[in-house]
């Protein structure tokens, strides 16, 4: 009754206004009701409406957990899995992830799939791992989805999978997801070529700072694929990348100062460009394939 009333409150105060969120979080965990302690701490942990307390946090997870809020026991699990705010303890971690995979919270399976692919203080299990995350994915946690999805790319022949998983994985939140999906809509590799969709994907995830996605979405301009061509709509996508730090944006930037297209003409700006290009650290690499900072500096020299 009141305690649920109190959570639910909290949950839609918080992303405005985290400090009555985590004062009707305490006092809901106080009466007690446990997914209110696992909210709390979350808070808690990062100082968010709450002083930082990474040992509080802890306490107020286990106390989560031991109350029955799977929640709570895979951000116990995970503080075990990494050591942070505990003592580091694997085999704890594992306990708490396999029961929540088991009461069939999604992201106790993914946090336990992580543990058997990376290794480390488990023995290395690809074939479980994928298992875990396969079921992750089929109760909705869409980093599941993605996982999945990043390993199949490996193997040309499941990229109808892989289409399925980013889609998946996009449309729980994964904004990578939705910028991978929009790639594969672009080249039209295992799948039909769809730039319509591509450009959407692409400007969806520009909006969310994924900066390649500005670049790409700029290259669709440019090139009237999806959409009529518009060299000006092109170098504003193509800024947009460049000044997020994608620097395949300021090598096609400068080439539009250079030709005078969708932008005054302006060598100056055009050399600049290439410059910073030149200096920045590669990034993904554009529709040619070709790592950008290389390609700044290349155009330097000729």
């Amino acid at each position: 009754g009141y305690a649920r009333a109190c959570t639910r409150l909290g949950a839609k105060l918080e992303p405005t206004a985290p400090a009555k969120a985590a004062s009707l979080y305490r006092n809901a965990c106080d009466h007690p009701h446990a997914p209110a302690c696992t909210w709390l701490g979350r808070l808690t942990r990062v100082g968010r409406g709450v002083k930082k307390d990474g040992r509080q946090a802890i306490w107020l997870f286990k106390k989560a957990c031991e109350m029955g809020d799977q929640d709570g026991c895979v951000e116990l699990a995970d503080a075990y899995r990494l050591g942070v705010g505990v003592t580091k303890d694997t085999k704890r971690a594992k306990e708490l992830f396999d029961k929540a995979c088991t009461e069939r919270l999604a992201r106790g399976c993914t946090g336990l799939a992580r543990m058997h692919r990376d290794g480390g203080d488990l023995p290395k299990n690809p074939k479980r791992a994928d298992d875990l995350l396969e079921r992750g994915c089929q109760l909705g946690h869409a980093v599941a989805c993605e996982r999945l999805a990043v390993f199949a790319t490996k193997d040309p022949s499941r990229t109808p999978r892989v289409v399925q998983l980013f889609t998946k994985g996009c449309e729980g939140g994964m904004v990578n997801s939705c910028f991978q999906l929009a790639r594969i809509f672009r080249r039209g590799r295992g799948v039909d070529r769809n730039a319509v969709a591509a450009m959407k994907l692409f400007r969806d995830a520009c909006k969310r700072r994924i900066f390649a996605a500005c670049t790409e979405l700029g290259e669709l301009y440019d090139a009237g694929s999806g959409a009529k061509p518009d060299a000006k709509q092109a170098a504003a996508f193509f800024r947009k990348g460049c000044e997020g730090g994608h620097s395949v944006g300021c090598v096609r930037l400068a080439e539009k100062y250079r030709l005078g297209r969708g932008v005054k003409r302006d060598a100056a700006k055009g050399v600049a460009l290439l410059e910073r290009a030149c200096v920045s650290p590669a990034s993904t690499a554009s529709a040619s394939g070709s790592a950008p900072n290389r390609v700044g500096c290349r155009m330097l020299a000729a």
